[in-house]
Protein backbone atom coordinates (compact mmCIF):
# COMPACT_ATOMS: atom_id res chain seq x y z
CA UNK A 1 0.00 0.00 0.00
CA UNK A 2 1.29 3.46 -0.83
CA UNK A 3 0.72 4.76 2.69
CA UNK A 4 4.27 3.78 3.54
CA UNK A 5 7.14 6.18 2.89
CA UNK A 6 9.76 4.91 0.44
CA UNK A 7 13.38 5.91 0.87
CA UNK A 8 14.59 9.09 -0.77
CA UNK A 9 16.13 8.23 -4.17
CA UNK A 10 19.26 10.37 -3.95
CA UNK A 11 22.23 10.57 -1.59
CA UNK A 12 24.54 13.39 -0.56
CA UNK A 13 27.86 13.55 1.18
CA UNK A 14 27.48 14.33 4.88
CA UNK A 15 30.78 16.27 4.83
CA UNK A 16 29.27 18.95 2.63
CA UNK A 17 26.85 19.89 5.42
CA UNK A 18 29.21 19.84 8.41
CA UNK A 19 29.35 23.63 8.64
CA UNK A 20 25.59 24.17 8.23
CA UNK A 21 23.37 24.57 11.32
CA UNK A 22 20.40 22.26 11.77
CA UNK A 23 17.22 23.85 10.35
CA UNK A 24 13.59 22.93 9.73
CA UNK A 25 10.70 24.56 7.91
CA UNK A 26 10.00 26.56 11.08
CA UNK A 27 13.32 28.40 10.60
CA UNK A 28 12.43 29.59 7.10
CA UNK A 29 10.31 32.66 6.37
CA UNK A 30 6.78 31.47 5.53
CA UNK A 31 6.85 33.08 2.09
CA UNK A 32 10.14 31.32 1.24
CA UNK A 33 8.86 27.94 2.39
CA UNK A 34 5.66 28.52 0.42
CA UNK A 35 7.67 29.37 -2.69
CA UNK A 36 9.85 26.26 -2.37
CA UNK A 37 6.81 24.05 -1.94
CA UNK A 38 5.14 25.71 -4.93
CA UNK A 39 7.92 24.48 -7.21
CA UNK A 40 8.40 21.07 -5.57
CA UNK A 41 4.78 20.00 -5.14
CA UNK A 42 2.78 20.56 -8.33
CA UNK A 43 -0.95 19.92 -7.91
CA UNK A 44 -2.11 16.39 -8.61
CA UNK A 45 -5.70 17.31 -9.26
CA UNK A 46 -8.13 15.27 -11.32
CA UNK A 47 -8.63 17.22 -14.55
CA UNK A 48 -11.69 15.29 -15.75
CA UNK A 49 -13.56 13.37 -13.07
CA UNK A 50 -15.55 11.37 -15.61
CA UNK A 51 -12.32 9.87 -16.96
CA UNK A 52 -10.24 10.13 -13.75
CA UNK A 53 -7.47 11.84 -15.75
CA UNK A 54 -4.83 13.43 -13.52
CA UNK A 55 -2.29 16.15 -14.25
CA UNK A 56 0.59 13.81 -13.38
CA UNK A 57 1.11 10.38 -14.92
CA UNK A 58 1.46 7.45 -12.52
CA UNK A 59 5.24 7.37 -13.08
CA UNK A 60 5.56 11.11 -12.49
CA UNK A 61 3.44 10.85 -9.37
CA UNK A 62 5.42 7.94 -7.91
CA UNK A 63 8.74 9.65 -8.62
CA UNK A 64 7.59 12.86 -6.95
CA UNK A 65 6.14 10.93 -4.03
CA UNK A 66 9.43 9.12 -3.39
CA UNK A 67 11.26 12.44 -3.26
CA UNK A 68 8.79 14.07 -0.87
CA UNK A 69 8.12 11.21 1.56
CA UNK A 70 11.40 11.07 3.51
CA UNK A 71 11.68 14.82 4.32
CA UNK A 72 8.09 14.79 5.57
CA UNK A 73 9.17 12.44 8.38
CA UNK A 74 11.64 14.92 9.89
CA UNK A 75 9.93 18.29 9.41
CA UNK A 76 6.39 19.05 10.57
CA UNK A 77 6.09 22.05 8.28
CA UNK A 78 7.14 19.97 5.29
CA UNK A 79 4.87 17.12 6.38
CA UNK A 80 1.78 19.32 6.65
CA UNK A 81 2.41 20.92 3.27
CA UNK A 82 3.18 17.71 1.35
CA UNK A 83 0.72 15.34 3.02
CA UNK A 84 -2.12 16.09 0.56
CA UNK A 85 0.09 15.14 -2.37
CA UNK A 86 1.42 12.01 -0.64
CA UNK A 87 -2.14 10.83 -0.02
CA UNK A 88 -3.60 11.98 -3.34
CA UNK A 89 -3.57 8.48 -4.83
CA UNK A 90 -3.51 5.31 -2.74
CA UNK A 91 -3.41 1.60 -3.47
CA UNK A 92 -5.05 -1.10 -1.34
CA UNK A 93 -3.81 -4.64 -1.86
CA UNK A 94 -4.94 -6.39 1.33
CA UNK A 95 -7.44 -6.27 4.16
CA UNK A 96 -4.68 -4.84 6.35
CA UNK A 97 -4.33 -1.89 3.96
CA UNK A 98 -8.07 -1.29 4.22
CA UNK A 99 -7.95 -1.35 8.03
CA UNK A 100 -4.99 1.04 8.06
CA UNK A 101 -6.75 3.55 5.82
CA UNK A 102 -9.97 3.16 7.78
CA UNK A 103 -8.13 4.01 11.00
CA UNK A 104 -6.80 7.17 9.36
CA UNK A 105 -10.20 8.23 8.02
CA UNK A 106 -11.97 7.34 11.28
CA UNK A 107 -9.59 9.46 13.36
CA UNK A 108 -11.22 12.52 15.00
CA UNK A 109 -8.44 14.70 13.57
CA UNK A 110 -9.10 13.57 9.98
CA UNK A 111 -12.02 15.91 9.24
CA UNK A 112 -10.07 19.01 10.27
CA UNK A 113 -6.76 17.97 8.74
CA UNK A 114 -5.42 18.65 5.25
CA UNK A 115 -6.15 15.01 4.39
CA UNK A 116 -9.92 15.40 4.48
CA UNK A 117 -9.97 16.64 0.88
CA UNK A 118 -6.65 15.17 -0.26
CA UNK A 119 -7.52 11.57 -1.16
CA UNK A 120 -8.65 11.76 -4.77
CA UNK A 121 -8.19 8.20 -6.01
CA UNK A 122 -8.10 4.82 -4.26
CA UNK A 123 -7.09 1.86 -6.42
CA UNK A 124 -8.08 -1.54 -5.05
CA UNK A 125 -6.22 -4.66 -6.20
CA UNK A 126 -7.70 -8.01 -5.17
CA UNK A 127 -6.52 -11.43 -6.23
CA UNK A 128 -9.27 -14.03 -6.41
CA UNK A 129 -8.26 -17.50 -5.23
CA UNK A 130 -9.90 -20.24 -3.22
CA UNK A 131 -6.99 -20.16 -0.75
CA UNK A 132 -7.33 -16.44 -0.04
CA UNK A 133 -10.17 -14.88 1.96
CA UNK A 134 -12.18 -12.19 0.19
CA UNK A 135 -11.82 -8.70 1.62
CA UNK A 136 -13.33 -6.40 -1.00
CA UNK A 137 -16.50 -5.99 1.08
CA UNK A 138 -14.45 -4.22 3.76
CA UNK A 139 -14.00 -1.28 1.37
CA UNK A 140 -17.67 -0.25 1.39
CA UNK A 141 -17.22 1.76 4.61
CA UNK A 142 -14.48 3.82 2.95
CA UNK A 143 -16.59 4.48 -0.15
CA UNK A 144 -19.41 5.75 2.06
CA UNK A 145 -17.13 8.09 4.05
CA UNK A 146 -14.93 9.42 1.23
CA UNK A 147 -17.71 10.75 -0.97
CA UNK A 148 -15.45 12.91 -3.16
CA UNK A 149 -12.90 10.14 -3.76
CA UNK A 150 -12.80 7.98 -6.88
CA UNK A 151 -12.55 4.22 -6.25
CA UNK A 152 -11.13 1.93 -8.93
CA UNK A 153 -11.13 -1.84 -8.47
CA UNK A 154 -8.98 -4.47 -10.22
CA UNK A 155 -9.89 -8.12 -9.61
CA UNK A 156 -7.85 -10.92 -11.14
CA UNK A 157 -7.02 -14.57 -10.75
CA UNK A 158 -3.54 -15.56 -9.47
CA UNK A 159 -0.81 -14.73 -11.96
CA UNK A 160 0.47 -18.29 -11.83
CA UNK A 161 -2.98 -19.81 -12.30
CA UNK A 162 -3.22 -22.26 -15.18
CA UNK A 163 -6.93 -21.58 -15.75
CA UNK A 164 -9.42 -18.78 -15.04
CA UNK A 165 -10.98 -18.58 -11.60
CA UNK A 166 -14.74 -18.44 -11.22
CA UNK A 167 -15.66 -14.90 -10.32
CA UNK A 168 -17.09 -14.06 -6.92
CA UNK A 169 -16.63 -10.42 -5.97
CA UNK A 170 -19.97 -9.65 -4.39
CA UNK A 171 -19.96 -8.00 -1.02
CA UNK A 172 -21.52 -10.04 1.79
CA UNK A 173 -23.25 -8.09 4.49
CA UNK A 174 -23.76 -4.89 2.49
CA UNK A 175 -25.96 -3.87 -0.43
CA UNK A 176 -23.99 -3.77 -3.72
CA UNK A 177 -24.80 -0.11 -4.27
CA UNK A 178 -22.90 0.81 -1.10
CA UNK A 179 -19.62 -0.15 -2.80
CA UNK A 180 -19.24 3.03 -4.82
CA UNK A 181 -16.85 2.17 -7.66
CA UNK A 182 -15.89 4.46 -10.52
CA UNK A 183 -13.96 1.86 -12.52
CA UNK A 184 -13.88 -1.94 -12.43
CA UNK A 185 -11.45 -4.24 -14.26
CA UNK A 186 -11.78 -8.03 -14.22
CA UNK A 187 -8.83 -10.12 -15.38
CA UNK A 188 -8.64 -13.84 -16.12
CA UNK A 189 -11.95 -14.76 -14.50
CA UNK A 190 -14.64 -17.25 -15.52
CA UNK A 191 -18.37 -16.52 -15.63
CA UNK A 192 -21.30 -18.84 -16.12
CA UNK A 193 -22.61 -16.55 -18.87
CA UNK A 194 -22.40 -13.05 -20.30
CA UNK A 195 -25.69 -12.32 -18.56
CA UNK A 196 -24.07 -13.06 -15.19
CA UNK A 197 -21.33 -10.57 -16.08
CA UNK A 198 -23.90 -7.92 -17.02
CA UNK A 199 -25.82 -8.48 -13.77
CA UNK A 200 -22.60 -8.02 -11.81
CA UNK A 201 -21.98 -4.71 -13.58
CA UNK A 202 -25.57 -3.67 -12.84
CA UNK A 203 -24.94 -4.17 -9.13
CA UNK A 204 -22.61 -1.14 -9.15
CA UNK A 205 -24.85 1.75 -10.27
CA UNK A 206 -22.08 4.34 -9.77
CA UNK A 207 -19.69 2.48 -12.11
CA UNK A 208 -18.49 4.58 -15.06
CA UNK A 209 -15.74 2.48 -16.68
CA UNK A 210 -15.70 -1.32 -17.00
CA UNK A 211 -12.97 -3.47 -18.54
CA UNK A 212 -12.75 -7.24 -18.86
CA UNK A 213 -9.51 -8.91 -19.83
CA UNK A 214 -8.99 -12.61 -20.64
CA UNK A 215 -12.45 -13.62 -19.41
CA UNK A 216 -14.09 -16.93 -20.30
CA UNK A 217 -17.75 -17.92 -20.31
CA UNK A 218 -19.19 -21.39 -19.76
CA UNK A 219 -22.25 -20.37 -21.78
CA UNK A 220 -21.27 -18.16 -24.76
CA UNK A 221 -24.83 -16.93 -25.37
CA UNK A 222 -25.41 -13.15 -25.65
CA UNK A 223 -26.64 -11.08 -22.72
CA UNK A 224 -30.34 -11.59 -21.96
CA UNK A 225 -31.38 -7.97 -21.55
CA UNK A 226 -34.79 -8.86 -20.09
CA UNK A 227 -33.08 -10.16 -16.95
CA UNK A 228 -31.47 -6.82 -16.22
CA UNK A 229 -32.77 -4.01 -14.07
CA UNK A 230 -35.18 -1.62 -15.83
CA UNK A 231 -33.25 1.15 -14.06
CA UNK A 232 -30.15 0.36 -16.15
CA UNK A 233 -30.82 3.47 -18.24
CA UNK A 234 -30.19 5.57 -15.12
CA UNK A 235 -26.82 3.98 -14.29
CA UNK A 236 -23.55 5.90 -14.68
CA UNK A 237 -21.74 3.38 -16.90
CA UNK A 238 -20.30 5.13 -19.96
CA UNK A 239 -17.61 2.75 -21.23
CA UNK A 240 -17.04 -0.99 -21.62
CA UNK A 241 -13.86 -2.58 -22.94
CA UNK A 242 -13.30 -6.25 -23.85
CA UNK A 243 -9.65 -7.28 -24.30
CA UNK A 244 -7.60 -10.42 -24.95
CA UNK A 245 -10.53 -12.83 -24.67
CA UNK A 246 -9.00 -15.14 -27.26
CA UNK A 247 -11.88 -17.63 -27.35
CA UNK A 248 -14.29 -14.86 -28.37
CA UNK A 249 -14.30 -13.50 -31.96
CA UNK A 250 -14.00 -9.76 -32.47
CA UNK A 251 -17.66 -9.25 -33.36
CA UNK A 252 -18.74 -11.08 -30.20
CA UNK A 253 -16.41 -8.83 -28.17
CA UNK A 254 -17.89 -5.68 -29.68
CA UNK A 255 -21.40 -7.08 -29.15
CA UNK A 256 -20.58 -8.01 -25.54
CA UNK A 257 -19.28 -4.50 -24.82
CA UNK A 258 -22.42 -3.04 -26.41
CA UNK A 259 -24.71 -5.41 -24.49
CA UNK A 260 -23.09 -4.79 -21.10
CA UNK A 261 -23.31 -1.06 -21.76
CA UNK A 262 -26.87 -1.57 -23.06
CA UNK A 263 -26.07 1.18 -25.52
CA UNK A 264 -28.91 0.61 -28.00
CA UNK A 265 -31.56 0.78 -25.29
CA UNK A 266 -30.01 3.75 -23.52
CA UNK A 267 -29.77 5.92 -26.65
CA UNK A 268 -33.15 4.75 -27.95
CA UNK A 269 -31.87 2.88 -31.03
CA UNK A 270 -33.33 -0.29 -32.46
CA UNK A 271 -30.91 -3.13 -31.67
CA UNK A 272 -30.74 -4.16 -35.34
CA UNK A 273 -29.57 -0.67 -36.33
CA UNK A 274 -26.76 -0.76 -33.76
CA UNK A 275 -25.77 -4.26 -34.92
CA UNK A 276 -25.61 -2.94 -38.49
CA UNK A 277 -23.16 -0.25 -37.36
CA UNK A 278 -20.98 -2.86 -35.62
CA UNK A 279 -21.01 -5.12 -38.71
CA UNK A 280 -20.03 -2.19 -40.94
CA UNK A 281 -17.09 -1.24 -38.71
CA UNK A 282 -15.98 -4.84 -38.24
CA UNK A 283 -15.91 -5.31 -42.01
CA UNK A 284 -13.04 -2.80 -42.05
CA UNK A 285 -11.03 -4.51 -39.30
CA UNK A 286 -7.98 -6.64 -40.20
CA UNK A 287 -7.79 -10.16 -38.81
CA UNK A 288 -5.18 -9.04 -36.28
CA UNK A 289 -7.69 -6.91 -34.37
CA UNK A 290 -8.57 -8.50 -31.02
CA UNK A 291 -10.00 -5.83 -28.71
CA UNK A 292 -13.15 -3.72 -28.68
CA UNK A 293 -14.30 -0.72 -26.67
CA UNK A 294 -17.71 0.97 -26.71
CA UNK A 295 -18.48 4.34 -25.14
CA UNK A 296 -21.88 5.95 -24.64
CA UNK A 297 -20.85 9.43 -23.47
CA UNK A 298 -20.34 10.36 -27.11
CA UNK A 299 -21.49 7.12 -28.70
CA UNK A 300 -18.40 5.58 -30.24
CA UNK A 301 -16.70 2.27 -30.98
CA UNK A 302 -12.96 1.51 -30.99
CA UNK A 303 -11.46 -1.65 -32.53
CA UNK A 304 -7.75 -2.48 -32.30
CA UNK A 305 -5.22 -5.32 -32.04
CA UNK A 306 -4.87 -4.24 -28.41
CA UNK A 307 -6.35 -1.34 -26.49
CA UNK A 308 -2.76 -0.33 -25.69
CA UNK A 309 -2.57 0.78 -29.34
CA UNK A 310 -5.23 3.43 -28.79
CA UNK A 311 -3.46 5.27 -25.97
CA UNK A 312 -3.04 8.89 -27.10
CA UNK A 313 -4.61 7.74 -30.37
CA UNK A 314 -1.33 6.20 -31.55
CA UNK A 315 -0.76 2.82 -33.17
CA UNK A 316 -3.35 1.08 -35.38
CA UNK A 317 -7.06 1.20 -34.72
CA UNK A 318 -10.51 1.85 -36.12
CA UNK A 319 -12.48 4.49 -34.27
CA UNK A 320 -15.94 5.84 -35.04
CA UNK A 321 -18.26 8.39 -33.47
CA UNK A 322 -21.91 7.51 -34.03
CA UNK A 323 -24.21 10.51 -33.85
CA UNK A 324 -27.65 10.10 -32.30
CA UNK A 325 -29.66 13.35 -32.10
CA UNK A 326 -30.12 14.39 -28.49
CA UNK A 327 -33.80 15.16 -28.96
CA UNK A 328 -34.53 11.43 -29.17
CA UNK A 329 -31.50 9.88 -27.46
CA UNK A 330 -31.33 8.75 -23.86
CA UNK A 331 -35.00 7.94 -23.48
CA UNK A 332 -34.34 4.52 -21.94
CA UNK A 333 -38.03 3.54 -21.93
CA UNK A 334 -40.68 2.88 -24.53
CA UNK A 335 -40.11 1.71 -28.10
CA UNK A 336 -36.83 2.73 -29.76
CA UNK A 337 -37.29 5.86 -31.86
CA UNK A 338 -33.80 7.36 -32.27
CA UNK A 339 -31.99 7.45 -35.58
CA UNK A 340 -28.34 7.67 -36.53
CA UNK A 341 -27.51 11.13 -37.84
CA UNK A 342 -23.86 10.65 -38.79
CA UNK A 343 -20.84 8.36 -38.51
CA UNK A 344 -17.33 9.79 -38.13
CA UNK A 345 -14.84 6.97 -38.92
CA UNK A 346 -11.13 7.43 -38.23
CA UNK A 347 -8.81 4.65 -39.38
CA UNK A 348 -5.15 4.11 -38.56
CA UNK A 349 -3.84 1.09 -40.47
CA UNK A 350 -0.39 0.02 -41.66
CA UNK A 351 -1.22 -1.64 -44.99
CA UNK A 352 -1.75 1.20 -47.48
CA UNK A 353 -2.68 -1.18 -50.30
CA UNK A 354 -5.34 -2.87 -48.17
CA UNK A 355 -6.83 0.52 -47.30
CA UNK A 356 -7.83 1.05 -50.93
CA UNK A 357 -9.80 -2.21 -50.94
CA UNK A 358 -11.68 -1.74 -47.68
CA UNK A 359 -15.26 -2.99 -47.66
CA UNK A 360 -17.57 -0.01 -47.12
CA UNK A 361 -20.66 -1.61 -48.67
CA UNK A 362 -21.97 -2.61 -45.23
CA UNK A 363 -22.48 1.10 -44.50
CA UNK A 364 -24.86 1.50 -47.43
CA UNK A 365 -28.09 0.53 -45.65
CA UNK A 366 -27.20 2.96 -42.84
CA UNK A 367 -26.26 5.81 -45.18
CA UNK A 368 -29.36 5.30 -47.35
CA UNK A 369 -31.68 5.88 -44.38
CA UNK A 370 -33.73 9.05 -45.06
CA UNK A 371 -32.65 10.86 -41.89
CA UNK A 372 -28.97 9.94 -42.12
CA UNK A 373 -26.97 13.10 -42.82
CA UNK A 374 -23.31 12.23 -43.47
CA UNK A 375 -20.55 9.64 -43.51
CA UNK A 376 -17.75 11.91 -42.37
CA UNK A 377 -14.13 10.73 -42.63
CA UNK A 378 -11.71 12.70 -40.51
CA UNK A 379 -8.00 12.92 -39.75
CA UNK A 380 -6.79 14.93 -36.76
CA UNK A 381 -3.21 15.17 -38.06
CA UNK A 382 -1.34 15.41 -41.36
CA UNK A 383 1.58 13.17 -40.41
CA UNK A 384 0.33 9.84 -39.11
CA UNK A 385 -1.03 6.43 -40.10
CA UNK A 386 -4.46 7.95 -39.58
CA UNK A 387 -3.75 10.56 -42.25
CA UNK A 388 -2.35 7.90 -44.61
CA UNK A 389 -5.63 5.98 -44.34
CA UNK A 390 -7.60 9.20 -44.81
CA UNK A 391 -5.69 9.95 -48.03
CA UNK A 392 -6.09 6.38 -49.32
CA UNK A 393 -9.87 6.46 -48.84
CA UNK A 394 -10.19 9.90 -50.46
CA UNK A 395 -8.00 8.72 -53.35
CA UNK A 396 -10.25 5.70 -53.96
CA UNK A 397 -13.32 7.98 -53.91
CA UNK A 398 -11.76 10.29 -56.51
CA UNK A 399 -10.97 7.22 -58.63
CA UNK A 400 -14.61 6.13 -58.34
CA UNK A 401 -13.74 2.75 -56.82
CA UNK A 402 -15.16 3.37 -53.32
CA UNK A 403 -18.26 4.94 -51.77
CA UNK A 404 -19.70 6.14 -55.08
CA UNK A 405 -23.23 5.61 -53.72
CA UNK A 406 -22.54 7.84 -50.69
CA UNK A 407 -21.00 10.50 -52.92
CA UNK A 408 -23.97 10.61 -55.30
CA UNK A 409 -26.43 10.86 -52.40
CA UNK A 410 -24.53 13.95 -51.15
CA UNK A 411 -23.79 12.28 -47.79
CA UNK A 412 -20.00 12.01 -47.95
CA UNK A 413 -17.54 14.42 -46.31
CA UNK A 414 -13.82 14.52 -45.56
CA UNK A 415 -12.26 16.73 -42.87
CA UNK A 416 -8.59 17.49 -42.22
CA UNK A 417 -6.55 20.13 -40.32
CA UNK A 418 -5.67 23.50 -41.76
CA UNK A 419 -4.02 26.56 -40.14
CA UNK A 420 -7.43 27.95 -39.10
CA UNK A 421 -8.65 24.68 -37.59
CA UNK A 422 -10.22 22.13 -39.92
CA UNK A 423 -11.27 22.15 -43.57
CA UNK A 424 -14.26 20.15 -44.80
CA UNK A 425 -14.49 18.75 -48.32
CA UNK A 426 -18.11 17.86 -49.10
CA UNK A 427 -19.63 15.69 -51.82
CA UNK A 428 -20.07 18.57 -54.26
CA UNK A 429 -16.42 19.51 -53.92
CA UNK A 430 -15.34 15.93 -54.58
CA UNK A 431 -17.59 15.67 -57.65
CA UNK A 432 -16.10 18.86 -59.10
CA UNK A 433 -12.59 17.48 -58.61
CA UNK A 434 -13.63 14.26 -60.33
CA UNK A 435 -15.02 16.25 -63.26
CA UNK A 436 -11.84 18.24 -63.79
CA UNK A 437 -8.37 17.14 -62.79
CA UNK A 438 -6.64 19.98 -64.65
CA UNK A 439 -4.92 22.84 -62.83
CA UNK A 440 -3.07 25.89 -64.14
CA UNK A 441 0.05 27.48 -62.66
CA UNK A 442 2.05 30.24 -64.40
CA UNK A 443 0.08 29.69 -67.62
CA UNK A 444 1.02 26.00 -67.56
CA UNK A 445 -1.84 23.49 -67.44
CA UNK A 446 -1.16 20.24 -65.64
CA UNK A 447 -3.34 17.16 -65.19
CA UNK A 448 -3.23 15.46 -61.79
CA UNK A 449 -3.88 11.80 -61.09
CA UNK A 450 -5.97 10.79 -58.04
CA UNK A 451 -2.99 10.59 -55.67
CA UNK A 452 -1.77 14.02 -56.79
CA UNK A 453 -5.30 15.41 -56.44
CA UNK A 454 -5.39 14.27 -52.83
CA UNK A 455 -2.02 15.87 -52.12
CA UNK A 456 -3.16 19.08 -53.83
CA UNK A 457 -6.31 19.13 -51.63
CA UNK A 458 -4.21 18.79 -48.48
CA UNK A 459 -1.63 21.36 -49.61
CA UNK A 460 -4.39 23.77 -50.65
CA UNK A 461 -5.73 23.56 -47.10
CA UNK A 462 -2.30 24.71 -45.91
CA UNK A 463 -2.16 27.56 -48.45
CA UNK A 464 0.51 25.73 -50.48
CA UNK A 465 -1.43 24.63 -53.57
CA UNK A 466 0.49 26.81 -56.05
CA UNK A 467 3.79 25.73 -54.55
CA UNK A 468 2.78 22.08 -54.96
CA UNK A 469 1.70 22.58 -58.58
CA UNK A 470 5.02 24.30 -59.27
CA UNK A 471 6.86 21.30 -57.82
CA UNK A 472 4.91 18.96 -60.12
CA UNK A 473 5.62 21.11 -63.18
CA UNK A 474 9.34 21.18 -62.39
CA UNK A 475 9.38 17.44 -61.71
CA UNK A 476 7.71 16.60 -65.03
CA UNK A 477 9.96 18.98 -66.93
CA UNK A 478 13.12 17.39 -65.57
Amino acid sequence: MLLSSPSIPWTTSSSSFTSMPYATGADLPPELLSRILYFLTPPDTCRVRASYSFELSWNEYRSLKRGLAAPSLVCNHWSEATRPLLFSRLQLISAEDVRMLRNVVDSPRFRTSSLSDAIQLVSIYQETASTKPAWLHHVHWLTSRLQETLFNCYVKSPTDGSSPVTCSIRCPGCPPSSLRLTALALVKLRFASATELALLVDSFPSLQHFACNQLTFIDPSPVIQSRRSPRMSLWSLIECQVSQCEAIPLFAKAALASDVLSIATRVGLDADIWDAVLHALLALAPGTFQDARVNIQVANVTLAPSMDDTISRLGIYIYADIGVPQMTAGQGVGPPSAVIDYIYPQLSLTDAQAMESLHFDAFRTIVDAPLFDRLHFQSDTLDSLECDAFKAILRSVLQGTQLDWALKSDKLKFEFPDPQGFRVLNSQGILSLQASSEHTIDDVTITLDAAEQVEWIIRDGQGESDEYLGELVDKRAS
